[in-house]
């Protein structure tokens, strides 16, 4: 009978809680879905300012492409690594640990006086950064939605990626042209910034009535938006 209550309650309290969950479950689609375009982005933006940044700061070329593929590397390295952590500790801290990295990494790279501190910024702590991200995104996509929610969920990260490797030489060309290769990465450090804030304010699913068992999904709350 108790179980039958507390069950009882709990579904009252979603019911009540649907509408601001599933607000709040769009904001949070919406943050990894920018996320995943603005890390698209950087990987083929850095393609076409490889010349102007071997020229800035004064390297080689070969320097350059170290720094491109050492990113790809840590990222690859620790991918695995960041996906468990994910399990074992919950994958919006994971995303919010990662972004943070990242847009760090972005902002030290866009100040970086040569290739030492962009290797740093760019390689290391971007490269950390996208591997904490990466599995985040997608399991927070896989996890977090049910039915046709999930669908879009999954579409949305997908075009997202696509959009943001396509815009990368297109926007990421205008940008080093017109302005200057470091503008980009002073970009991502401001919308990641603004991703991890909003984040940080959705992290935890809508607070039920005290006597409730406490949500540890945002699944419930979607249900409803699949069928909207």
């Amino acid at each position: 009978m108790a179980d039958r209550r507390e069950s009882a309650g709990a579904g009252e309290a979603a019911r009540r809680g649907t509408g601001e969950g599933a607000g709040a479950a769009r904001v949070v689609l919406a943050v990894i879905a920018t996320q995943q375009l603005l890390m698209a982005y950087d990987s083929t933006a850095m393609n076409v300012a490889v010349s102007d940044i071997v020229t800035d700061l004064d390297t080689t070329l070969t320097g350059v492409q170290s720094a491109i593929s050492l990113y790809a590397l840590v990222m690859a390295a620790l991918m695995i690594t960041g996906s468990k952590l994910g399990s074992r500790v919950g994958h919006l801290r994971m995303f919010t640990l990662g972004a943070t990295l990242y847009g760090c990494g972005a902002l030290v790279t866009a100040l970086s006086p040569g290739l030492p501190v962009m290797l740093l910024g760019w390689s290391l702590l971007e490269g950390i950064g996208a591997a904490l991200v990466f599995p985040a995104i997608l399991s927070i996509a896989t996890l977090a939605f049910t039915g046709a929610a999930r669908t879009r969920a999954l579409t949305l990260v997908g075009a997202a990626a696509g959009v943001g490797a396509a815009l990368g030489p297109l926007l990421g060309g205008v940008i080093t042209r017109y302005l200057s290769w470091r503008v980009s990465f002073l970009l991502e450090t401001v919308v990641t910034a603004i991703a991890v804030v909003l984040i940080s304010r959705h992290r935890t699913p809508p607070r039920k009535p005290s006597g409730s068992r406490p949500s540890t999904s945002w699944a419930p709350f979607c249900r409803r938006w699949a069928s909207d």
